[in-house]
């Protein structure tokens, strides 16, 4: 798996979110496309409910909310990026990153 994971640079799939407020027990589903590319590059179009763009080269985070006319951004610099997305942005090792 490993080896599979090193060789692999870039990919793209479809992919369907689900969230859920654990307080008011609502549900919400997302669905749009991402794309990795290494080291460190990523995009998520999402395309329902609403039109969201989240793009990203490993040191920024911009996301573009055209129904709100917003943009904005965030330095990843400093942040600690989760296990998954560090794995997927191409600095992850699976014997490293498993949990016992």
């Amino acid at each position: 798996m490993q080896r599979f994971y090193d060789r692999t640079q870039e990919f793209k799939a479809d992919f369907r979110q689900t969230l859920t407020n654990p307080v008011y027990g609502r549900k919400q589903v997302f669905d749009g496309i991402v794309r990795f590319k290494k080291p460190g590059k990523m995009r998520w179009d999402y395309q329902t409910p609403e039109k969201k763009l989240f793009v990203s080269d490993g040191k920024v985070l911009w996301v573009y909310e055209p129904e709100d006319a917003q943009a904005y951004k965030q330095s990843l610099t400093d942040s600690a990026l989760p296990t998954a997305v560090a794995f997927l942005f191409g600095q992850g090792k699976l014997t490293r990153s498993s949990t016992r």
